[in-house]
């Protein structure tokens, strides 16, 4: 299985060298002002595409219609690189209809958070359950999207968080696919690797197809061994669903803005404040490694505190709180890029 992986890994940078030599399935960087503001060379959207075939191909954990709709959200972020005007609310739809068909198909959304009288409003309802967990993977989705905007950053994401599945699988007994945990490790870090030199990005496609897929996985989880607190799946995809939601909270109220792109995202904030001293790569991957050692930590706890719904939740607003203090200090020095 290595073999083959790494068999692939080295067509894929072949068909990486093609793509760049003719200009093709590149990032492309004037579709937004948000693109534009992390300075890199133009590079190949295709990790996604790597993922997505690498499951295909070494996987067996889906049936032919799972793959499908792993395959239709991929595609959505896919088209969103490749064409500028796919709007948004269509987009958002989209991912809504799929997430739906997923849960139907596989049966699975979330079935307790362990508070008695959210369960009762949120779990005790099929169609309110089924509703609360769309909102929860699209918000991972869109969140996963808005921290895709420097090197490591996402990708290094879902690689320490397989990590964290890996080690919990082996050393506290927890029922997973662990087959299928260690190819994704495998797999990201083969992705981390090329996304380090600069010679990839997962693309909203990628990101799209990686977070849809770990939301639910985590889910059957979670489901699936009742030792582990709900909130440790609130923990280890803090990150993305936080960024989510705060930037809608600082557009909407108290920015007065619209949902349009900006750059005043924390790890666009990171990057300008490193702008001084070091050169546009290396503050590119310097910014995803500083926002991941901070989250590595994040799934040390989670892992160690995965069965303590109280431990999790108090870990979860210190990071929220850490978060916000960094961001309100970031934006007030570099207020004059707003």
């Amino acid at each position: 299985m290595i073999f083959s992986i790494l068999l692939l890994s080295l067509i894929f940078l072949l068909v990486n060298y093609l793509l760049i030599t003719n200009r093709y399935l590149l990032d492309k960087v004037d579709f937004s002002n948000h693109k534009k503001f992390i300075q890199r060379n133009e590079t190949p959207i295709t990790g996604g595409l790597f993922l997505l075939s690498s499951i295909f191909f070494f996987t067996n954990k889906f049936d032919i219609t799972q793959l499908i709709l792993l395959t239709s959200i991929f595609l959505i972020g896919f088209i969103s690189d490749i064409y500028k005007n796919f709007p948004p609310l269509i987009r958002l739809m989209l991912q809504i209809l799929i997430t739906l068909f997923f849960i139907y198909i596989v049966q699975i959304s979330i079935e307790e958070l362990r508070i008695k009288f959210l369960d009762e409003i949120f779990l005790k309802y099929k169609t309110i359950n089924i509703i609360f967990t769309i909102f929860c993977i699209t918000v991972l989705i869109n969140g996963s999207n808005f921290i895709d905007g420097v090197n490591l950053s996402s990708t290094g994401y879902y690689l320490g968080l397989f990590i964290t599945l890996y080690y919990l699988s082996f050393n506290q007994l927890i029922l997973i696919d662990i087959i299928f945990v260690k190819k994704m490790m495998i797999l990201l870090s083969i992705l981390l690797i090329f996304n380090f030199f600069n010679k990839t990005l997962l693309g909203d496609g990628g990101v799209y197809l990686i977070s849809f897929l770990t939301g639910f996985l985590i889910i059957d989880t979670i489901n699936g061994n009742k030792s582990i607190s709900p909130y440790f799946g609130v923990l280890v995809l803090w990150y993305p669903c936080f960024e989510n939601l705060f930037s809608i909270i600082r557009k909407k109220i108290y920015k007065k803005k619209s949902t349009k792109p900006d750059n005043l995202h924390l790890h666009q904030l990171i990057y300008r404040h490193l702008s001084v001293k070091f050169s546009p790569l290396i503050r590119n991957n310097l910014t995803g490694f500083i926002i991941l050692s901070f989250n590595f930590i994040i799934f040390y706890l989670a892992y160690y505190f995965f069965y303590d719904s109280k431990i999790l939740i108090l870990i979860f607003f210190i990071a929220v709180l850490i978060y916000v203090i960094s961001y309100i200090y970031l934006n007030k020095n570099n207020s004059e890029f707003k």
